[in-house]
């Protein structure tokens, strides 16, 4: 059935019964009152059997059943009256007043055959709910018994029509047959032989009329015989191969088809046999042979990038890698790259590079250095793939090769762009550097194959780059919300404290009795009270500063010895309160460019930490020092419980202790770490925590060289902290 007569198929008595069962089983499947077979071709789209639908012949410009045939896939429309393309067509805003639409394509002859048409189900009402995969496939097999009847009822009759032409024309064609004929009587000897048959051997008819046939090889006389035997005894054959031999004696695979002559008694007198040189058919079948084994091949080398962990996981170096050892594999003798677009969107850089043996080229390799860079040219995106061959004996190159590419010696490239989304992101190329050298159909296919796959490849690492993104996006969103949590857990406690100790305390201030003595110690719990509530309010605000990158530092000269002595001095009442000695080992340090209010509180918060958690009556040790190389280093140790590495890593976290509860012996607000690392980093230095459980903790601070300043008589002093 031709493209413009496909709507003339022949319809009624057995197929038309079957054709209706097949449509009943269709609309059970889909639960729709309505069913066809439309058959379409280049002229007009036919109902040629429906169920509810009555013979219908329409333009195909006017017929989803068009659609489905012209893009051979499934056409589903839930409302046709929301669709642009049907909502005036015929069927739709007259009788039967179609409003759900679902066809599949009529598979056509052959593999990749053109479809005949469409079979559909259809309602007059619209449909939403999404169609079951498993119902698609049984429509599919549905259509695809529509497809076979069809064509078996097209053959039938075009069998009919053949054998009334054949009975015409026998005779004519027994005389002028292409092949070489001849007839043999029950002996063996040649009764006839047609001109063919003279032009393939080179005996004349003369010659060999009431011969043994001189085309018979010696070596096949016996088994020639055997066959002429059995023939004159009635067997035919069909397409036997044997060889047969030229009058200049080279000889030639044929295949011999035979049938008995009979007499008017039926009995069998001899034999006519046509005989078919098949050594372009050898051929033939040797390169179909081999050309399945190379899509065999091809499918094998397809089919592992495809199912890579690489793929999967979007390791775009692990599937490059995999895809240019196919190509090498698949296109022998050849160099493989792989280019991808670069950052800038203008030209390509080269990820990988392998040579013929599938081994990834040296960076220093010269063939891999001439290849780093390709402009993106309109000429590389044009086609599915692009073949240059015969370089070397080239009088010009193309504009947008590279002199450097050619001058590393390839003859003949193949590239095939990889496309994402109709956008050039990379190539893929094959450059072979032994010429000459041509690119068949089928190595530009399996280029263009990897070009897919390496487009799939792109899309996986920014698939997995983004889902990467939205984890890590995730995990700072949960962090966020867990150190507002934190925060505000930590805040409540930290100010509830003091302003109930305020509260309280300026309550029993309001009593006139009170003695004086008993006056001026609420008074001093109510201010120690508000420093406290100040401090916190600090840190936190100090927090937001270095969050928000807005914290500045005073430039001044900062006397390192001063620092650590007011950071003593204000640590000194928690020390004694627990019996602990603060000790501080002195040497030489030259004064630094700082500020000083900063480095005060560090370490301030380092010595508050170490007399918060050393054992009572135990010592703080508190020291510094100089190096003309590594700068400075200020260091507090205590002896107390120590800290684990998840401790420590806890400690340097705002709003985090490492004794999380409410109710913990040691109170803060959890900032006093972090914001000394902040204040430390801002000038340039580190704070390290060097601990282990049960061997105390060692806190040094260090700070550049490069802040140090030459001494001086009068060195300012810093304020001290309020």
């Amino acid at each position: 059935m031709g493209a413009a007569g496909v709507a003339d198929a022949p319809s009624g008595g057995d197929a038309a019964q079957r054709f209706d069962g097949l449509l009943r089983v269709a609309a059970r499947v889909t639960g729709t009152p309505l069913a066809a077979i439309s058959l379409v071709d280049d002229l007009r789209a036919v109902v040629r059997n429906g169920l509810g639908i009555p013979p219908l012949t329409v333009l195909p410009a006017d017929s989803p059943c068009a659609i489905v045939r012209r893009e051979a896939a499934p056409l589903i429309v839930p409302d046709t009256r929301l669709d642009a393309r049907f909502r005036a067509n015929a069927i739709v805003t007259g009788p039967p007043g179609i409003r759900f639409y679902l066809g599949l394509p009529i598979p056509g002859p052959g593999p990749g055959g053109a479809a005949l048409g469409s079979l559909c189900c259809m309602d007059t009402a619209p449909r939403h709910a999404a169609v079951p995969a498993e119902d698609l496939e049984l429509l599919a097999d549905l259509a695809a018994q529509v497809g076979d009847s069809i064509r078996q009822e097209a053959e039938a009759a075009a069998l009919v029509r053949r054998h009334a032409r054949l009975e015409r024309r026998l005779q004519t064609v027994l005389d002028a047959i292409p092949l070489p004929l001849l007839t043999i009587d029950p002996a063996g000897g040649v009764t006839s032989w047609n001109p063919a048959a003279e032009k393939v051997f080179g005996w004349s008819e003369a010659e060999v009329l009431g011969r043994f046939g001189p085309h018979v090889p010696a070596d096949q006389i016996d088994s020639s015989r055997a066959i002429q035997r059995a023939i004159v005894q009635g067997e035919p054959m069909v397409a036997a191969e044997a060889e047969r031999m030229r009058r200049d004696g080279t000889r030639l695979p044929v295949a011999i088809a035979t049938a008995p002559l009979r007499d008017e008694a039926g009995r069998p007198d001899g034999a006519v046999l046509v005989i078919e040189d098949i050594t372009a058919r050898r051929l033939a079948e040797a390169e179909a042979a081999a050309r399945a084994a190379r899509m065999a091949r091809e499918a094998r080398l397809l089919a592992g990038i495809a199912t890579s962990r690489h793929l999967a996981r979007g390791d775009l170096d692990g599937s490059a890698q995999r895809i240019i050892a196919a190509a090498v594999e698949r296109l022998e003798g050849c160099d493989a790259a792989f280019w991808r677009l670069d950052p800038q969107g203008d030209g390509l850089r080269l990820v990988t590079m392998a040579g013929p043996d599938g081994l990834a080229l040296a960076p220093s390799d010269p063939r891999r250095a001439a290849c780093e860079s390709l402009p993106l040219d309109p000429a590389l995106a044009a086609e599915r793939s692009v073949a240059l061959t015969g370089l070397r004996a080239a009088a010009a190159l193309p504009a947008w090769l590279p002199a450097r590419v050619h001058r590393a010696g390839y003859d003949a490239l193949l590239f095939a762009p990889i496309r994402v989304a109709a956008r050039i992101e990379g190539l893929l190329g094959i450059l072979a550097p032994r010429g000459p050298r041509g690119w068949s159909l089928e190595d530009r296919g399996f280029l263009a194959s990897l070009a897919d796959l390496a487009a799939l490849a792109l899309e996986a690492e920014r698939r997995a780059a983004a889902i990467h993104g939205l984890e890590e996006a995730k995990a700072r969103a949960e962090a966020a919300n867990l150190t507002k949590t934190r925060f505000l857990a930590r805040m409540s406690h930290e100010l509830r404290t003091p302003l109930n100790a305020i509260i309280g305390f300026a309550e029993l201030l309001r009593d006139g009795s009170l003695p004086a003595a008993q006056r001026q110690e609420f008074a001093g719990h109510v201010i120690a009270a508000g420093r406290d509530l100040l401090a916190a309010l600090t840190a936190v605000l100090d927090h937001a500063r270095v969050e928000a990158g807005t914290l500045v530092l005073a430039r001044e000269r900062v006397d390192p010895w001063l620092v650590i002595g007011d950071a003593m001095r204000a640590a000194a009442p928690a020390a004694a309160a627990r019996g602990l000695t603060l000790e501080r080992s002195d040497r030489p340090m030259p004064p630094l460019l700082g500020d000083g209010e900063r480095l005060r509180q560090a370490i301030g918060a380092l010595l508050s930490n170490a007399v918060k958690f050393a054992a009572p009556q135990d010592r703080v040790a508190v020291g510094g020092g100089y190096d003309d190389g590594s700068g400075y280093a200020i260091w507090v140790r205590d002896a107390g419980p120590g800290m684990t590495r998840e401790e420590i890593a806890r400690a340097l976290e705002p709003f985090r202790q490492v004794d999380e509860g409410l109710d913990r012996p040691a109170g803060g607000t959890g900032l006093g770490l972090p914001l000394a690392r902040a204040f430390v980093e801002a000038h340039g230095g580190q704070l390290v925590l060097d601990s282990a459980p049960g061997r105390g903790t060692l806190a040094v601070v260090t700070l550049p060289a490069e802040l140090a300043l030459p001494p001086a008589v009068d060195v300012p002093r810093a304020a001290s902290a309020s």
